[in-house]
């Protein structure tokens, strides 16, 4: 059986990055084919077609591009860009740019085999690091003057404020929570899960940090299938649902009755933060929106503030009423 390791690190945005036993150098302009690392080829670049590529020469010596248009895998040698084989059950390709995967499987009908992209979901964030000390009080200010005592049954009048203290020194910042992901790649033989064979994709998360993707740490497993899912889509023809597209919503189960299709997930099933409720559509709490698949506050949510996508950017960090604000806390005397 022949396995294709990707090691994966999450990042705090959302950012996945291959991380594995490679050097960063470009090889020269007249070294041969590049070949995967780790049975992994890194794409540096995507284009829409050939003639949309930059020039080979030698700022891009060694790149790898992905042809959309044509699914075909494209490498700058001695100043021409040519394919690299598309060979079943050998390398993948990935794009950490675009957080993209792609494995070569066999064509419909016998055609020839395709670069097939594929789904990376994401894995899950990484623990919360330690809240940072607390930065000291500032120096109360001075207390205003006591005010005249008023003629008896009259009130005096108070004294005058004393000014602002300064602010406290802000603490440090706690530290980064870090994770692993591991994604795992394994010939599938034709059966439940792909009618005419293909390609196991496993991913999770490595616990033990032995670089291994160990059975007890999956947390995901999904399948490219020889000829159908290249080709599949809603309404087409299918015997089983892994002839189907995948869903893109935890609401929506993909069925198959002689046709590909979509049906709602039961209600109360789990949903972002919210709930499904039984016809496909995720319902939040009161008060929250759905932003990207996710059930936030966009009162309060620095990363979709007043609106989905909405990030408050470094100088306002705090979302307060749906607005970025700069917010700095005292204490005055």
């Amino acid at each position: 059986m022949i396995r294709r390791i990707l090691a994966l690190t999450v990042l705090g945005g959302g950012l996945i990055s291959i991380a594995g036993c490679s050097s960063d150098a470009k090889p020269s302009t007249g070294s041969a084919t590049t070949s995967p690392t780790n049975g992994v080829y890194t794409v540096d670049l995507m284009s829409s077609s050939p003639s949309s590529l930059p020039a080979c020469n030698s700022k891009t010596a060694g790149e790898t591009a992905m042809l959309t248009s044509t699914n075909t895998l494209e490498t700058c040698v001695a100043g021409v860009w040519v394919s690299i084989p598309c060979l079943v059950g050998g390398g993948v390709a990935y794009n950490s740019t675009t957080n993209t995967l792609w494995a070569c499987t066999e064509g419909p009908s016998g055609s020839p085999a395709l670069w097939t992209q594929i789904t990376i979901p994401q894995g899950p964030t990484g623990a919360t690091g330690p809240t940072g000390p607390k930065g000291s009080t500032g120096t109360p200010g001075d207390a205003g003057a006591t005010g005249p005592q008023g003629p008896q049954g009259v009130p005096g009048m108070p004294g005058a404020v004393g000014p602002q203290g300064p602010a406290g020194t802000p603490g440090d910042a706690g530290l980064k929570g870090e994770s692993g992901s591991l994604v795992k790649s394994t010939p599938e033989a034709p059966g439940a899960n792909c009618a005419n064979g293909g390609v196991r994709i496993d991913i999770g998360i490595d616990s033990n940090g032995d670089g291994v993707l160990d059975p007890s740490e999956v947390q995901q497993t999904t399948y490219v299938c020889n000829g159908t899912n290249s080709d599949a889509a809603l309404g087409s023809a299918c015997s089983l649902p892994s002839q189907c597209p995948p869903s893109d919503s935890p609401c929506l189960l993909v069925s198959c009755d002689g046709t590909c299709g979509l049906a709602g997930a039961a209600a109360g099933t789990l949903c972002g933060g919210g709930t499904c409720d039984g016809r496909g559509t995720c319902v939040c709490n009161s008060g929250q929106s759905v932003c990207g698949g996710v059930c936030v506050d966009k009162l309060t949510n620095a990363q979709n503030c007043g609106a989905c996508g909405t990030a408050c950017p470094s100088s306002a960090p705090t979302c307060t009423e749906g607005v970025c604000k700069h917010v700095v806390w005292s204490l005055s005397g």
